[in-house]
């Protein structure tokens, strides 16, 4: 399925009204979950959402924004296992990781890096959090206000995902941060909507 249909699958079901299924809402300080360890949203189809960022938009500049997603709650309300549920997955089965509502007044001029890492802090180093896994441009953005439908894109995370949380640690958090490879233009102010892992 192409990234195109993807977005417009889940963009329709996360308007439908809540059936219980699981699903997550959250992100730590400076995006961190304010509350419940896990919260509930709209089912999302083509799959399930595991994890997800806060709503409201993420505003990216010269420094490396880190970004803590907070997992699903179950049907009972416990918080999902994210390790089982990755770490168990049958070979067929994909994770995308889908950054949604990309905008910007002004082309920022530069790739902001991703990465997903798990549990808590950085490296000694002071080198971002996580694992490599692929660059967000903003080629194409609408501007804030604009009433086009804004651009959306996703990433299959399924090998990063499993090799970030042996032994657990997708248990103890999951960490994406976005870091620009140089200062971006002055004035662009890009900004995302959304971020959620999604199972399909």
């Amino acid at each position: 399925m192409s990234d195109s249909r993807i977005a417009l699958a889940l963009a329709a079901s996360l308007a439908a009204s809540a059936s219980g299924a699981p699903t997550a809402l959250a992100a730590r300080h400076p995006h961190m979950p304010q509350g419940d360890d896990c919260m509930r949203t709209t089912p999302a189809a083509p799959g399930h959402v595991l994890a997800q960022s806060a709503a409201g938009k993420l505003h990216l500049g010269d420094g490396v924004l880190t970004i803590h997603l907070v997992t699903a709650c179950t049907n009972d309300g416990k918080e999902l296992s994210l390790s089982q549920r990755v770490m168990g997955a049958l070979p067929r089965r994909r994770f995308l990781l889908v950054i949604e509502d990309i905008r910007a007044q002004a082309q920022p001029g530069v790739l902001f890096d991703l990465r997903l890492g798990a549990g808590e802090g950085g490296k000694s180093d002071g080198a971002p959090p996580g694992r490599l896994f692929g660059t967000l441009n903003f080629y194409a953005a609408q501007k804030p206000g604009v009433a086009a439908r804004p651009r959306t894109v996703s990433y299959d995370v399924g090998r990063v995902l499993r090799s970030v949380g042996a032994g657990g640690r997708l248990d103890r958090g999951l960490i994406l941060t976005l870091a620009p490879q140089h200062p971006p233009a002055p004035g662009s102010g890009a900004t995302v909507g959304r971020i959620v892992l999604l199972e399909q």
